[in-house]
């Protein structure tokens, strides 16, 4: 028995060697392992500017995009739906081509205002960009180099009066001195020496400057003047345009406001055009969006088919509806599609309003558009193919195109549509144009 206690011990002994040298093995791996990871070289940092990262890039553009008010609605059942026609400028209505109770075409004129402030409007603005134009014309032909050459030549003759003046002084100095002047006469004489030299280093400075940064600053003056003009001109288009009154849609002139001789305002009602067979709806804006919006403001509806229906609006409320706190809007749609792909009666819809005179700016497709807390960013590249993240504020957009404005993007800029993994800002690119 006792022998056989002695055999179990020494078995128990041997058997817990075996873990501790598998423990031990592990332990020398584990080392040699970490010798071994201590010797190996760190894997090389690249640095952003040395990033080669291939990006879709195209050219910003100028162009302009209509603004809308997006709102959710209703389909409203088909009733006598009445298209109320305003004037959209002031003036005096000089005839009337319709009358009570006539039938009309979509488009048909109504009548035609005498608007001379609007006309005169169109001719000033025209005259204008003609103008602002020419300077710009002038100022990259050429007319800057003239401008530097008079303040060159101004500096010159500041600085030739100002040496005479000098030797003038220092003559009446000498007469003084031998009694042969006034202690006035020498006086005056180192004043004007004084005043002379003042006015060369002011023409010298402005020579200066114009050279060193007047250039380019007048040039981007000259741009933005002709910007602002040009946008002038479009406003005046659409008033010019405005003065004859068109149908919005087809239907029987249920009320006629407009009388030959009437002064109307903007706004004014002119004629009720009602349609027997119209599909309106109805959608609710805040009031803050509502400022813009007018009677017979085109309404977009998006189809189910990615197509769309159009219409304008014939009413807007005076009061929010004390249920959603939104303005009630209605807007009868145009009858033109085939009836099967107008939106079914109670069907929800979204609906685009437009508001206002469009966008007008730098025009990138919405590819290029990041957004972080609503705020927006594009990528630009650079001559040297360096990527700028810069932020932009969105004016307008549509599902291709955005209107945007912020400082180092402009017409030409370079902004990157496609391989914009989250680049570090000054990171080199090999940027592919896309057209």
């Amino acid at each position: 028995m006792i022998e056989m206690m002695r055999d179990r011990t020494s078995l128990i002994r041997r058997l817990a060697v075996v873990p501790l040298a598998l423990l031990a093995l592990s332990g020398v791996g584990c080392s040699r392992g970490g010798a071994a990871g201590g010797d190996e070289e760190a894997a090389p940092v690249v640095a952003s500017a040395e990033l080669q990262a291939h990006v879709n890039v195209v050219a910003a553009v100028q162009g302009e995009l209509p603004v809308f008010r997006r709102a959710l609605g209703v389909v409203v059942a088909p009733r006598q739906a009445i298209a109320r026609v305003s004037s959209r400028i002031a003036g005096v209505i000089a005839s009337v081509d319709v009358v009570d109770g006539q039938e009309v075409a979509e488009g048909a004129v109504l009548a035609k205002l005498d608007a001379p402030a609007a006309t005169e409007a169109l001719a000033r603005a025209t005259a204008s960009l003609a103008s602002a134009d020419a300077d710009l014309r002038r100022a990259t032909q050429g007319g800057l180099d003239g401008t530097q050459a008079e303040l060159d030549l101004g500096a010159a003759q500041a600085d030739l009066l100002a040496r005479q003046t000098r030797q003038e002084a220092s003559r009446q100095e000498a007469l003084l001195a031998e009694s042969f002047t006034s202690e006035k006469a020498a006086t005056e004489a180192r004043q004007a020496a004084d005043a002379a030299e003042r006015a060369s280093r002011a023409a010298a400075e402005k020579s200066r400057v114009f050279r060193d940064t007047g250039r380019s600053a007048e040039l981007a003056r000259l741009q933005a003047a002709v910007d602002q003009v040009r946008a002038e001109l479009h406003t005046a288009e659409l008033d010019a345009g405005a003065t004859i009154v068109r149908a919005p849609c087809g239907g029987r002139i249920s009320k006629l406001d407009a009388t030959v001789g009437r002064v109307v305002e903007r706004g004014a009602a002119l004629a009720d055009v009602a349609s027997s067979s119209a599909t309106a709806v109805r959608v609710g804006l805040a009031p803050r969006d509502v400022n813009g919006v007018l009677l017979g403001a085109v309404v977009v509806v998006p189809r189910v088919d990615g197509a769309s229906c159009t219409g304008h609006v014939t009413s807007i409320g005076g009061a929010t509806d004390p249920d959603t706190g939104l303005i009630p809007i209605e807007a009868l749609l145009d009858a033109s599609p085939p009836p099967s792909t107008l939106p079914r009666i109670g069907e929800s819809i979204r609906a685009e309003i437009t508001s206002g005179p469009p966008a007008r700016g730098i025009l990138v497709p919405v590819a290029a558009l990041s957004f972080v807390d609503d705020k927006a960013t594009v990528v630009t590249v650079d001559e040297n193919a360096i990527t700028h993240a810069t932020p932009v504020r969105v004016l307008a957009r549509t599902t291709e195109s955005a209107i945007v404005v912020g400082d180092g993007i402009r017409e030409g800029t370079d902004v990157v549509i496609a391989g914009n993994f989250k680049l570090p800002d000054g990171a080199h690119v090999v940027p592919d144009r896309v057209k």
